[in-house]
C-alpha cells in the first residue's frame, strides 16, 4: 500500500488533524475530495472560471496558511462550504452585482439558517448534479461518482465495486472533468432563472 493510499482511507477529521500538524499529503486529500464540488458551488453563483479557479485557490491557501489557528466547529466540509459561501459574498459584494443579490449580503449575519431562496437553490443545484452524473452514460463511473459523493474513499469505493483503486481514481477523474463541461451549460441556464425569479 502507497502512502497516498493511506490517507484516502482517513475521514475528514483525521485528515484535518494531520494537516494542522504540517502534513501536505493531508492537505492533497482534502483538495481533492472537495476541491471539485466547491468549483461547481462557487461558479454557480460568480459565472466565471477564471474567478472560481482563482477563489478557490484562495480559499485552499487560507485553509494552509492557517491550519495552526483555524477551529472547525462542526466538520471540515461544513466549514470549507461556509468559507466558499463567503467568498462568493465578498465578490458579490465588491461586484455589486445584480441587485437581486443585495438581500443575501445584508442577510449575512443569518447565513447559518438557510432562507427559503437558498434551500430551494441547494436542491436545484443538487438536482443539476444528479442530472450531469445520468448524463456519464457509464454505469461503473456514475456510482463511483455516487459513492465518493456520499463520503466513501476511493478504496472504499474500489473495494465495494470490486475494481482497482487506480481505476476508481481515473474515472472519477474523468467524470469531474466531464460534469463539469455539463454543469457549466446547466448552471448558466439556472442561473439566468433564479436571476430573474
Amino acid at each position: 500500500m502507497g502512502g497516498t493510499d493511506i490517507y484516502s482511507t482517513l475521514d475528514d477529521n483525521g485528515l484535518f488533524s494531520l494537516l494542522r500538524h504540517n502534513d501536505q499529503m493531508a492537505f492533497t486529500e482534502l483538495y481533492n475530495r472537495y476541491s471539485p464540488v466547491l468549483y461547481l458551488f462557487i461558479l454557480f453563483y460568480v459565472k466565471d472560471e477564471e474567478q472560481t479557479r482563482d477563489t478557490l485557490q484562495s480559499l485552499f491557501m487560507n485553509l494552509w496558511e492557517h491550519r495552526h489557528r483555524t477551529a472547525i466547529s462542526s466538520n471540515v466540509r461544513n466549514y470549507l462550504y461556509t468559507a466558499a459561501k463567503n467568498s462568493v459574498l465578498n465578490i458579490i459584494r465588491s461586484h455589486k452585482v445584480r441587485t437581486g443579490y443585495q438581500s443575501m449580503i445584508h442577510d449575512e449575519s443569518r447565513q447559518l439558517i438557510p432562507s427559503p431562496e437558498e434551500l430551494y437553490e441547494r436542491e436545484e443545484m443538487n438536482r443539476l448534479v444528479e442530472l450531469a452524473i445520468d448524463d456519464l452514460r457509464h454505469e461503473k463511473k456514475q456510482r463511483i461518482v455516487e459513492l465518493r459523493r456520499q463520503g466513501m474513499s476511493n478504496k472504499d469505493v474500489a473495494r465495494q465495486l470490486g475494481i482497482p483503486e487506480n481505476t476508481v481514481r481515473t474515472y472519477y477523474a474523468q467524470s469531474i472533468r466531464a460534469m463539469r463541461e455539463n454543469l457549466g451549460k446547466l448552471f448558466s441556464i439556472m442561473a439566468t432563472i433564479l436571476l430573474n425569479l
